[in-house]
C-alpha cells in the first residue's frame, strides 16, 4: 500500500512543479470522430468565415499595429523575423468547440501551401493554482519537391498556439517567423499569408 501511496506523492509533487517547460501531460493532438465531424462543417459554415473576414478586414485597416490597443481582441505582432496575430477568444462570444475548430482549420489551410507537419502536440500543467493547456500545430515548407539552390521558406516557419485556462480557450497566437540567410529563399511577405488564409 506504501508504493501506492508513494506514487500518488510524486504526481501531487509534479503537478507543483509543472509549467510549460515541464508539463504534467504531454501529448500527440488526436481529434475524436465527434471532433473531426464538427471540425468538417465548422469549415463549411458561417462562423469559420466570419473569423477569416475579421482577420483580413483589421489587417487592412492596421497592419503595421505591433502592439494594439489592450482592449482589442485580435491583435498584430510584427518584429524582426516575425509576424503574426493573437486573437482574445476570452474576450469574444465564440464557444470552445468553435475555437478548437479554428485552430484546426488553420493548420489545415496552411498544408494546402506546400508545408507538412512538423509537429500537432499538447502540453498541460498548473500555473497559479489553474490547469493551462496549450495546443501547437507547428509546420513547415516541405523540401520535398524543392529542386533550387536556395531552400525555399514560403511564408517561414508558422507556429500555431490555443491556449486553454481551467478548460476555457483563452487566445490564439498565429506566428510566422523567418530567416535571413543565404541558405534561404527570400520569405513571402506576411500580407499574402494573410490573403491565403482568409480567402
Amino acid at each position: 500500500m506504501s508504493g501506492v501511496w508513494d506514487q500518488i506523492k510524486r504526481l501531487f509533487n509534479q503537478v507543483e512543479k509543472s509549467d510549460s517547460n515541464q508539463p504534467v501531460v504531454h501529448e500527440i493532438i488526436q481529434r475524436s470522430n465527434l471532433e473531426q465531424n464538427f471540425l468538417s462543417q465548422f469549415k463549411l459554415g458561417i462562423t469559420f468565415r466570419q473569423i477569416l473576414d475579421w482577420i483580413r478586414d483589421e489587417y487592412k485597416v492596421r497592419p503595421q499595429n505591433k502592439s494594439g490597443n489592450k482592449k482589442d481582441h485580435l491583435q498584430f505582432v510584427k518584429t524582426k523575423g516575425l509576424s503574426g496575430f493573437i486573437i482574445f477568444f476570452n474576450q469574444t462570444n465564440y464557444t470552445q468547440e468553435e475555437t478548437i475548430a479554428f485552430f484546426d482549420s488553420l493548420k489545415a489551410k496552411i498544408l494546402e501551401e506546400n508545408y507538412v507537419s512538423y509537429v500537432s502536440d499538447s502540453r498541460a500543467f498548473v500555473k497559479d493554482g489553474n490547469k493551462e493547456e496549450v495546443q501547437r500545430h507547428y509546420l513547415k515548407p516541405s523540401l520535398r519537391k524543392s529542386t533550387e539552390k536556395l531552400l525555399p521558406q514560403l511564408f517561414g516557419n508558422i507556429n500555431i498556439e490555443l491556449v486553454l485556462k481551467n478548460n476555457k480557450t483563452q487566445y490564439l497566437k498565429f506566428v510566422a517567423t523567418h530567416y535571413k540567410d543565404h541558405l534561404f529563399q527570400e520569405v513571402v511577405p506576411f500580407e499574402q499569408l494573410i490573403n491565403f488564409i482568409t480567402k
